[in-house]
């Protein structure tokens, strides 16, 4: 995770309710970076470092997450960087693939 984004621009990470969450968060709040983390309805919440802001959605619509990510971009930056983690299961462990979306 070498990289920089333009001045006033934002990551935004997913909370998939494990420690990755808090623990992304800060390594790239401590590179310097913007981080704001959103929770979808009904789903666990991670412990975040402080400084990191939240966005906990309440229904998950279309029109709501259209306007929170109006309000992201107001409150906080433009999104130039999307993270979001999806739990690979296995025999043996759990493992996690992260993906990342330069906006």
């Amino acid at each position: 995770m070498d990289f920089d984004l333009p001045v006033g621009h934002i990551c935004l990470l997913t909370d998939d309710g494990s420690q990755l969450t808090g623990k992304l968060a800060q390594t790239l709040k401590d590179k310097g970076l913007m981080v704001v983390v959103i929770n979808f309805p009904q789903s666990i919440k991670s412990s975040l470092p402080l400084g990191i802001e939240r966005i906990t959605l309440e229904n998950g619509s279309d029109e709501e997450i259209k306007t929170q990510l109006s309000t992201i971009k107001i409150n906080y930056g433009e999104i130039a960087a999307f993270y979001t983690f999806t739990s690979c299961e296995s025999s043996r462990s759990s493992n996690y693939q992260t993906s990342v979306f330069p906006c």
